[in-house]
This record gives C-alpha cells, structure tokens and sequence, in this order.
C-alpha cells in the first residue's frame, strides 16, 4: 500500500457511489505521519495541494457467485420441476377435496330423504273392524220369460193391374187378364164388375152367375143361397148348419146358420153368444141383395140375419199367407139371400 494512502478499516460501511466531475487527491507531510511526537513541536510547512486529473474509473459489473460446486445442473432442473408441479398439485387437491365433499353431502342427503321416507309410510294404528252384519243370500230372480210376438197378419195378395182382384183370382177364377184392370173394355175394372155380380169379360151388364165362372149354391135344411166359383167344393154336415168351401191354397169360406126362434137383435145375439168378444167393434153391413148384418174390422168375418136364423159367413185364412180371395169373399156376401 503507499504510503500517502489512507486505509479503509475492514468493518467500515461503504460510503455511497459519488462521481464527481474530477477527483482529488490529498497527501500528508512526512513530519505528521505516525502521530506528532511530544516533546519536540515540529515546524510544519504547508504544501500546497495539487490537484492531479483522474481519470473515472468504468463501472464494475456486479460479480455473479459461482455455483456450488455440490449443486449439479441435473438437480437445478429437477428442483424447477418441482417448482412447476406445485400449481398442478395443488389443484388436484382441491379437486379431490370438492369431490369428497360432494360424496359426502350426497350420503348425507340420501340418508334425510330415506329417514323421511320411512316415517311417511309408517301406517298408522288400524283401529279393529267392526263386526259384519249376517249376511243374506241374494234372491234368485227367475229369467224373464221371452214373450213370443203375435204373428203377422196375412197381407192382400199380389194385384198387378190394380183392379180390385188378386192375379190368382183373375188366373184360376175369371180367366181375366192380370196386366189389364178392364179386361172386357166397358170402362170398369174387373174387381169392381166381380164385387157387383157382373160378368167381368162381357159388357152391357151381364150377369156373373151367367157366365159359367160361378155356381148357385142353395142349402134347404138352413134356407139361404149364395153364388160360390165353380171350382169351389162344398162339404156339409148331416142337419145342414154349416157348409164349408175348401180352396186348393189352404184357405176355406164357411158358412154357419144359428137358430133365433126368440129374433133377439143381431148385436145382443153376438154379446151373449160370444161374451169374450163383447168389447170387439163390429160394423154394419147391408148385401146388395138387402140382408143386413155385422162384420168385424177384419172384414173376414160377417154376420146376417133372416127367416128366424143368424148366418156367419167367414173366411179363413188357414196356412195361406195371403189374402188371396177377398173380393170372392165379398161376391158371395152380396149374392147371400136368406129364403
């Protein structure tokens, strides 16, 4: 060290950096070097100071520490590593911590539901039924017995033309023409000239009885006669009372003869003789030949009164499902003359 140069003590602080703008050096005189001595005063001398321009120093770098030489590269890489796991790891724990957390509000909200659940269906107490009243085996209703329905009435036969006679008729009785209604051409129909006891194919009023189509029919025993179709078979019973004409389709036109020595008026005489038809309507019936009588809504059944007797006249129907002889039915009526 020279000798001019004021020694730094080791423990001394470090003044701040200052850069002046020229650096000056001061020196001591020799005589003062080392501490006055104290018996001899010393003439001092001043010595001027000079000022000698330094140059500035360049500014040292701050020295870097060299690494431990213990400390291996490969060590300072895995400790970054390490310090780059950090973050990872500590979200990972967090993640772990949230899901034992939602396992366990989980559990602990399934074991509320289920504790809930099982006080609500706890029944309550169930109080003893009260005894049943006897009980008492139904009463067997019989079956409603099916009511059979009336048969249907026999409606008219078929009339093709209209005019007042069935095609049977007009086939097997008059020999009339069933496309025709006034066969004969005298402007009226051939059921209308039947009805009136005229001769359906001739004109100028010709009588039916003359034209071969019917037959006189006399009964002495009873004393009534009555025009009746030709083809028509009589059967009688021994004393008289009842004639029968059976008709090839199944039906028959019958005639009864009732004694009435006492002349009681037709209508009693059909009350008392038949007491269970007494509230039945009967009508009034003239023949044209003037016996009067009654006959029922049907108008299939007729009764005429004369010389002390009472006659029904009727029509049966039998098996036949239609009514296929009416207006012969009504021809003979008005050919009916008690004698």
């Amino acid at each position: 060290m020279p000798d001019n140069e004021i020694q730094k003590p080791a423990n001394a602080p470090t003044a701040p950096k200052i850069e002046p703008a020229e650096t000056m050096i001061h020196t001591m005189s020799k005589e003062y070097r080392g501490g006055a001595a104290p018996a001899v005063l010393r003439k001092t001398t001043t010595t001027p100071v000079v000022a000698i321009p330094v140059a500035q120093p360049k500014p040292v770098p701050k020295p870097v520490p060299a690494p431990s030489p213990s400390v291996k590269p490969l060590q300072a890489g895995a400790a970054r590593a390490e310090k780059n796991l950090i973050p990872y790891v500590v979200l990972s724990l967090g993640v772990f911590l949230m899901l034992i957390s939602g396992i366990v509000i989980y559990v602990a909200y399934g074991q509320m539901q289920k504790s809930k659940t099982e006080v609500a269906i706890v029944p309550p107490p169930v109080p003893e039924p009260a005894p049943l009243p006897p009980v008492t085996p139904p009463v067997a209703v019989p079956a409603p017995v099916p009511v059979p329905e009336p048969p249907k009435k026999p409606g008219p036969g078929v009339d093709s033309d209209s005019d007042g006679l069935t095609d049977v008729e007009e086939l097997r009785l008059y020999n009339t023409l069933i496309y025709t209604p006034d066969t004969d051409g005298d402007s009226f129909l051939d059921g209308n000239e039947v009805f009136h006891l005229y001769d359906p194919l001739k004109v100028d009023f010709a009588r039916i009885i003359d034209s071969g189509f019917v037959k006189l029919y006399t009964q002495p025993l009873s004393k009534y006669k009555v025009f009746v179709p030709a083809s028509f078979v009589a059967n009688e019973d021994t004393n008289g009372l009842l004639t029968t004409w059976s008709i090839p389709s199944g039906e028959n036109i019958s005639v009864t003869a009732y004694p009435n020595f006492e002349k009681t008026p037709l209508r009693d005489w059909f009350a008392a003789q038949f007491p269970a038809r007494a509230s039945e309507t009967m009508t009034a019936f003239t023949s044209k030949s003037g016996t009067v009588g009654i006959q029922s809504e049907s108008r299939l059944e007729t009764f005429l009164e004369g010389n002390g007797m009472i006659y029904k006249i009727e029509y049966s129907l039998g098996s036949a499902k239609a009514i296929e002889y009416r207006q012969t039915y009504a021809m003979m009526l008005n050919s009916f003359v008690a004698e």
